[in-house]
């Protein structure tokens, strides 16, 4: 007779598993790999939190995406695996290249020149700590109540400055007329004719540029 198995708990089935790497993958990324690599290997062997704040603050174009498998990473092991960022530093990164996008450019006398559209993929492996480190400072990302809080303190502010640009007649039934009363035109005219006179060059002057000699 063949010995039966007894079930396990559900709590044993559910338990996450000791590990001691965690690897994810970015497929496809449309930035060429010798650009992901200045940001990727820049990131080898720190830990999640410098990893982190570094792409935070780089202008590259592949840094949000790296940002985002980094978090996608750090979501898997603290849901699936009980481990905290604290205890994750970055072991590897690689990048390789994906299949490339080839297109053209009409130039002059019918000729095209060829444009190579490059694609890339990136794995990031990460790795236990022996021991708990605490970090220089901690990151935390806004929850969507609070950017939503902040994009409407962003609307109340364009409105408010919207209001104060707009001028005093505009809302009211009343318009405000931009011509001049009669009196300052008199005044205006009389102010012209005074500088037209000063800089009219008196008669002896007259005399000497003349071009036909009297």
């Amino acid at each position: 007779m063949s010995a039966q198995t007894q079930p396990q708990p559900v709590s044993a089935l559910t338990a996450p598993q000791p590990v001691s790497t965690l690897t994810v993958r970015l497929r496809f990324l449309h930035v060429a790999p010798r650009k992901v690599r200045l940001v990727a290997y820049a990131l080898r062997g720190l830990l999640v939190q410098e990893a982190e704040a570094q792409l935070l603050n780089r202008s590259q174009r592949s840094a949000p995406a790296l940002l985002k498998l980094l978090r996608s990473a750090l979501a898997n092991a603290k849901h699936n695996h009980s481990l905290e960022p604290n205890q994750l530093f970055i072991k590897a990164v690689f990048v390789d290249q994906g299949p490339v996008f080839k297109r053209i450019m009409p130039r002059a006398q019918g000729r095209a020149t060829p444009i190579q559209k490059k694609t890339s993929h990136i794995t990031l492996t990460l790795a236990t700590l022996p021991a708990v480190y605490t970090g220089r400072f901690s990151i935390t990302t806004p929850t969507k109540d609070e950017v939503a809080s902040k994009k409407r303190e962003k609307e109340k502010l364009r409105s408010k400055g919207k209001k104060a640009k707009q001028p005093e007649g505009s809302l009211g039934t009343d318009v405000v007329s931009s011509e001049k009363p009669a009196s300052h035109v008199k005044q205006d005219a009389k102010v012209g004719q005074l500088k037209k006179q000063q800089e009219k060059p008196s008669g002896v002057l007259k005399k000497m540029f003349r071009r036909k000699s009297v």
